[in-house]
């Protein structure tokens, strides 16, 4: 994933499933921070830099998400989130699950809701030409 792009700034993104989601709920920001910072150390060794900010979602407590993401089943098709962002009249769809390319994250839910902003406009200027 590249947070460069959206961030500006280099960036290391971590994800956590299953029971371990679970677990992670219940630590502490510090707690979550020092086991990255593990994690990081044994991969590429202890003299791997000191993060200079963290950031950490609680999707399984957001009453929103509730801790899904979408994806396509064994089978499906990008096309299939093609027609999940398809407008209708006047209702535009945006979300993770409408993203090509940046599907099941957050950055894609953002850039989907920059889309449909950018439709409902063209959209809004077609109307005002007639």
């Amino acid at each position: 994933m590249n947070g460069h792009y959206i961030a500006g700034t280099s960036t290391l993104h971590g994800f956590i499933s299953d029971d371990s989601a679970i677990d992670a709920e219940n630590m502490s920001d510090d707690a979550i921070r020092n086991e990255a910072i593990h994690a990081v150390r044994e991969l590429f060794g202890a003299d791997a830099p000191e993060p200079t900010g963290f950031f950490r979602t609680m999707w399984l407590s957001d009453p929103y998400s509730r801790g899904t993401y979408s994806y396509l089943a064994i089978g499906g098709v990008g096309s299939h989130r093609a027609a999940l962002r398809q407008a209708e009249h006047r209702l535009h769809f945006a979300g993770e699950h409408t993203e090509d390319n940046h599907f099941s994250t957050v950055h894609g839910a953002y850039l989907s809701g920059i889309r449909a902003a950018k439709e409902v406009e063209d959209a809004h200027f077609v109307r005002s030409l007639l």
